[in-house]
């Protein structure tokens, strides 16, 4: 997706599963379009999050793929029907990053470790120090915080357990009770403005 120079400074990035949409059971995927489900809250906290006109990107670990679960094209068409539901909504997701691979492929890409933040970087021209990643994992925030993001975590809709939270919040910079409230959060920090957070 091409997005405007005007807005090449910063990006907001976020996590899909257990942000946009509700997580999967342990062990499992949303496969199909027919499983995604949005979060209670979800369309009107990104609805927020809009107002602070900086481009909003997806990253998101989809080894469903990997394991033969699913194609490149099922999820191409679960992510053109969520833009096209949030569209509706006048929200709009300028790009999505995603990672098929195992966990055990040791790639560059699979959070934690940065690679689909730096490709943003390097294909958006964002500036990821006044950037900002947004998610319920510590996964997220060590992706982050290795990519020089700003983090924040957000605990409704995570599925991991007390002691995985509790480190997500400790390397998170915010942590959040809802994606609503990070938008709020955000949105009086100021980050849509000329300087960063």
């Amino acid at each position: 997706m091409k997005i405007s120079s005007s807005s090449h400074c910063k990006a907001l990035f976020l996590d899909r599963d257990g942000v946009i949409n509700v997580n999967a059971p342990d062990h499992c995927y949303v496969l199909k379009w027919e499983q995604f489900q949005f979060l209670d809250g979800s369309i009107n906290a990104l609805k927020l999050l809009s107002t602070l006109g900086i481009p909003m990107v997806v990253v998101t670990n989809q080894q469903g793929i990997g394991k033969g679960l699913m194609s490149e094209s099922d999820l191409a068409n679960i992510h053109e029907r969520m833009c096209e539901e949030l569209s509706l909504h006048g929200v709009q997701i300028d790009a999505i990053y995603h990672c098929p691979h195992l966990a055990t492929d040791r790639c560059d890409c699979r959070k934690p470790k940065p690679g689909m933040l730096f490709q943003a970087a390097r294909e958006h021209c964002f500036d990821l120090k006044s950037s900002i990643f947004i998610g319920d994992s510590e996964r997220d925030m060590m992706a982050g915080r290795a990519a020089g993001t700003r983090t924040v975590f957000v605990k409704y809709g995570s599925n991991h357990n007390n002691e995985e939270m509790k480190h997500a919040s400790q390397n998170a910079d915010i942590t959040a009770e809802t994606l609503t409230e990070a938008a709020k959060i955000l949105i009086g920090s100021g980050i849509g403005k000329a300087h960063s957070v």
